[in-house]
């Protein structure tokens, strides 16, 4: 049986791998890797996000896998937190520099 994108990039995040939405393209073909996250996010996994500039100057959300956060209700209780609006983290992000 075929895997779903969602179940491959699962697997890539929990390897420890890391992914924008031009890599997601790339390996998966994955056009709505914010969505993919987002319902990965909902059924419990420890997914982070992080804004990170490229050379141009635009900003892009990096997702990588939780390594010490498990993958349960205490993932959910702090998901607020952690999943934070790509909006939002840029500016975060700003005042943390």
């Amino acid at each position: 049986m075929k895997q779903t994108q969602s179940e491959r990039i699962l697997k890539y995040l929990n390897k420890g791998g890391s992914l924008t939405v031009l890599k997601a393209l790339k390996l998966f073909g994955c056009y709505a890797l914010s969505q993919r996250v987002g319902e990965l996010r909902r059924e419990g996994f420890p997914i982070g996000t992080r804004m990170v500039k490229l050379r141009n100057g635009k900003w892009v959300a990096k997702y990588t896998w939780m390594a010490n956060v498990p993958a349960s209700g205490s993932w959910k209780a702090t998901r607020g937190i952690l999943a934070l609006n790509i909006d939002m983290a840029e500016k975060i992000i700003v005042q943390l520099a």
